[in-house]
């Protein structure tokens, strides 16, 4: 059997992974828990799993940090610093349907307990979830989901037992669900914009949405949603908390969550996004929009010349006017292409596209005006595809890791930055 597990990119070791959760930096350690089946390659008996890293690219794995009890799954949630204690908030998800929010406390950012008034905050919904914490002012604000209902809700609290209601956001009335908000700021020409991250379930299909605005506290205003990612496969995505020099470094779950089950991976199922700075500039309409950038850990330790096409590679492809590039291994071929102003991502002749029937599948965007080059991570079973504010990511799972590159047009293909130097961190190999 093909080994589709990725070099660069985070897995459970042999189970279940989705939603990145409790993402905190800490000590000098990026935490990241993350949604588990610690019996399991199959969604269920959702709990917390951990695994903490020094470079975001070398994973140290760590027992079990939350499991599920009795009618109690552990859902999604955040983690931040208390008094001195680390405090996960996530949802409590009970067999009776009933959705609501709870603390678990540690000392080390190991170990952790459930609090004796859990859940602190119920609404007696069976859609209240994704509660995602923050500091704002002198005390905490938490924003939720009522999912069924496409609501954001604010709560604000001082010692993350007792919340209050402040405010809500919803957007035009809609089919499907939001889930897994993400509320920060971020700096344009001097100026504190906030960010609203949402995934998004509806007849069209999942994807992650984002919309930029003011935040008071209490209300968010924000401008139009824009798509986070155009390809099929970011769900979940969540950003850490006090991450060093001020920087917004985000991690996503890479599936999709409609096949994310169906996937020929097993005993492991499921994968992280590789981590990525964020920031804003002016879109080609003049307004807000975000930009998504590997993070400079991977820069440095993915940026060498190549001879081939190694299992996991970091290129730079450039071009002038219509440009193709095959990434191919015999018969299993992923196409990238410039055609006009659109960029083209086709793997629908890259290996195993019939285990599921919305798996084959060609992605065809619009390129940022001027743009003349994107970055490309090449995993065993993933491409990344960052130019600005796009971005397009697909799982492949071809036969063979594919190993050849082929040209056409005005293509070129690059390293991303110079050659890494030679005390720069060596490629990272993660899982098990």
């Amino acid at each position: 059997m093909t080994d589709f597990r990725p070099l660069a990119h985070f897995t459970a070791v042999d189970t279940w992974l989705n939603d990145p959760n409790g993402l905190l930096h800490r000590d000098g350690l990026w935490h990241l828990f993350f949604q588990n089946n610690p019996h399991g390659a199959d969604w269920g008996n959702m709990s917390w799993g951990h695994a903490v890293s020094r470079d975001l690219l070398h994973w140290e794995h760590r027992p079990l940090a939350i499991s599920h009890e009795g009618p109690e799954a552990i859902f999604s949630g955040s983690a931040v610093v208390h008094d001195g204690r680390v405090a996960a908030v996530y949802t409590s998800a009970y067999d009776d349907g009933r959705q609501a929010q709870s603390l678990a406390w540690s000392e080390d950012g190991d170990t952790f307990v459930k609090d004796p008034a859990n859940p602190v905050l119920d609404r007696g919904s069976t859609g209240f979830r994704d509660p995602k914490v923050f500091r704002y002012g002198d005390g905490w604000r938490m924003v939720t989901v009522e999912a069924d209902e496409r609501t954001v809700l604010v709560h604000s609290s001082t010692d993350l037992r007792s919340w209050t209601e402040v405010g809500r956001f919803s957007d035009e009335p809609g089919v499907g669900i939001w889930e897994c908000p993400d509320l920060f700021p971020l700096d344009l020409d001097g100026q504190e914009r906030w960010v609203l991250l949402l995934s998004v379930q509806d007849a069209t299909g999942s994807r992650v949405e984002y919309r930029v605005g003011s935040f008071d506290g209490a209300r968010f205003t924000g401008g139009p949603a824009r798509s986070f990612d155009v390809g099929p496969d970011v769900y979940a995505v969540s950003t850490w908390t006090d991450a060093p020099d001020g920087r917004r470094v985000l991690i996503g779950w890479m599936a999709q969550p409609t096949y994310a089950g169906a996937t020929p991976t097993a005993p492991w199922r499921g994968a992280m996004t590789l981590p990525r700075d964020l920031s804003l500039t002016a879109g080609d309409d003049g307004e807000p929009v975000l930009v998504q950038s590997f993070s400079p850990e991977v820069v440095a330790a993915y940026a060498h010349e190549v001879t081939g096409l190694p299992p996991a590679a970091l290129l730079r492809c450039g071009f002038s006017g219509d440009a193709t590039w095959e990434f191919a291994a015999g018969p299993d071929v992923l196409r990238l292409a410039v055609e006009g102003t659109d960029l083209v991502v086709d793997r629908s002749r890259c290996g195993d596209v019939g285990f599921h029937g919305e798996f084959a599948r060609t992605d065809r965007v619009p390129l940022p005006a001027g743009t003349t080059g994107f970055s490309v991570f090449l995993d065993r079973c993933s491409v990344e595809v960052l130019a600005g504010p796009l971005s397009v990511t697909q799982l492949v799972f071809p036969a063979e890791p594919l190993s050849e590159v082929r040209t056409g047009g005005s293509a070129r293909v690059e390293v991303l930055a110079e050659r890494a130097r030679q005390d720069a961190a060596p490629r990272a190999t993660l899982g098990p």
